[in-house]
């Protein structure tokens, strides 16, 4: 049992829980002496919860950069995609599936200002033949265009709820997307 997620969830927008459990005598319990933090008594101890913490800046920047593999850091997320699939993502969707997809490598390194990644990508009428239903981030390691080639389970970062966009009567197109990640931090 995480115990600090148990008793924080919803109190703030950290992704750190921090708590504690302290094993303390019954009789001597009254003697510690603890500020700043929640304390809950139990049978064989006492739990320890700190008040709301966060994920400090360069904490956020860290896990941006690493996640992007901006500043030479190894990254995850390469690849931005469209696809034709017709239900909206949930919290347990890992991957586009089986639908008709393009998924390309960003047109550039993605780029940080502060706590807030941009990556983007174009798609034309040579890459994308298809009614587009969903634009989504993936770490998945190969290009896919105009497949229904599976992206590997567990690499979709984010995907749109469904949407219609179909320029498949046009002879030539091009659309940027661009996908903004933005860190909590302060």
């Amino acid at each position: 049992m995480n115990i600090g997620q148990k008793h924080h969830t919803g109190e703030h927008s950290s992704s750190v829980y921090w708590s504690a459990i302290a094993i303390i005598d019954k009789a001597d319990r009254a003697k510690a002496k603890i500020d700043g933090w929640k304390v809950e008594e139990t049978r064989t101890g006492l739990i320890l919860l700190p008040k709301p913490n966060l994920v400090v800046d360069s904490g956020v920047q860290r896990a941006l950069d690493r996640l992007y593999a901006i500043n030479s850091t190894p990254g995850a997320l390469l690849r931005q995609g469209v696809d034709n699939g017709a239900s909206n993502p949930v919290a347990g969707t890992t991957q586009s599936g089986a639908n008709t997809k393009t998924l390309l490598t960003f047109d550039s390194t993605p780029t940080r200002s502060s706590n807030v990644v941009t990556s983007v990508r174009t798609f034309t009428n040579s890459n994308v033949n298809f009614a587009m239903k969903r634009l989504f981030l993936s770490a998945h390691t190969a290009d896919i265009t105009n497949s229904t080639s599976a992206d590997t389970a567990g690499t979709l970062y984010s995907m749109t709820n469904t949407f219609t966009i179909d320029f498949t009567s046009i002879t030539t197109w091009s659309m940027v997307t661009s996908a903004t990640v933005t860190g909590a931090g302060t």
